[in-house]
């Protein structure tokens, strides 16, 4: 038939094939502007001036003061 000769080309071929190689990849966040919106912002009950915030897209955020920015709590589960 002429299925075992193309099967024998598609085996050689697998054969020579280069093996491949891995890369290094570094993951991280990707900013993305515009849509969402934050679902809930909750002060904590046990430390004063910590506040978080729930948002639709992107999880869960915690107030830094020192920075004056919020910050991912999920980020670093995806690494």
């Amino acid at each position: 038939m002429i299925l075992k000769p193309i099967r024998a080309l598609l085996s050689a071929a697998l054969l020579m094939a280069p093996a491949a190689q891995a890369e290094n990849y570094k993951w991280d966040t990707v900013a993305f502007g515009g849509g969402g919106f934050v679902t809930g912002v909750i002060p904590s009950k046990s430390e004063r001036g910590v506040v978080y915030m729930r948002t639709d897209v992107r999880g869960a955020y915690r107030w830094n003061a020192q920075q004056e920015r919020w910050m991912a709590l999920q980020d670093k589960t995806l690494a």
